[in-house]
């Protein structure tokens, strides 16, 4: 799953990005990022481990978790291009995720150690706990109106489709989805 191609460039052979101090969501989304513009630009991607992972996380279980590493022909005289918290300026573009890239991602992602399985069809991440009261709330905030729709087209086509919400709090200590 490495490059098909590879062009050295003016200033670089390969591409990193390092910096991000949010949660591991957001970590880990800049890194496939990278690696995705690493594969479109022909160049190599060099991982760098994350060394601080908001909401208490444990860095290095991230690292191990999530397979990342550089590509084997990266070495300690390889140029590398690293940018500061994500590529191009934001969270998350889909831009660069070929369906090769996300085959590579898919295997990498495989690599390592996973929890069991989740035994719904669907899961959901409802971030709350780390949005309310901050100056990112309005960026990261999706309405429940959002969810409630989203999971009706859902049943919609797979009417006998379990679902499950996760978000901060015990089992029940949340609100209504209606």
């Amino acid at each position: 799953h490495r490059p098909h191609c590879f062009r050295p460039g003016d200033d670089h052979d390969a591409i990193a990005v390092t910096g991000h101090r949010d949660g591991f969501g957001a970590c880990y989304s800049a890194q496939l990022q990278a690696l995705a513009l690493a594969r479109h630009t022909c160049k190599h991607y060099v991982f760098i481990p994350f060394q601080r992972v908001s909401h208490n996380q444990d860095a290095q279980v991230m690292n191990r978790f999530c397979g990342l590493a550089s590509d084997a022909e990266v070495t300690n005289r390889t140029r590398v291009k690293t940018y500061h918290n994500n590529v191009d300026g934001r969270q998350y573009s889909g831009r660069w995720m070929t369906p090769s890239v996300r085959a590579e991602l898919l295997s990498l992602y495989r690599s390592t150690p996973k929890p069991d399985d989740c035994p719904y069809d669907v899961a959901i991440h409802i971030r709350r706990g780390d949005v309310i009261d901050t100056a990112n709330m309005e960026a990261r905030w999706i309405d429940d109106w959002v969810y409630a729709a989203l999971i009706s087209d859902w049943l919609y086509h797979c009417p006998d489709a379990s679902i499950a919400i996760y978000s901060e709090g015990g089992e029940g200590g949340g609100g209504t989805i209606s």
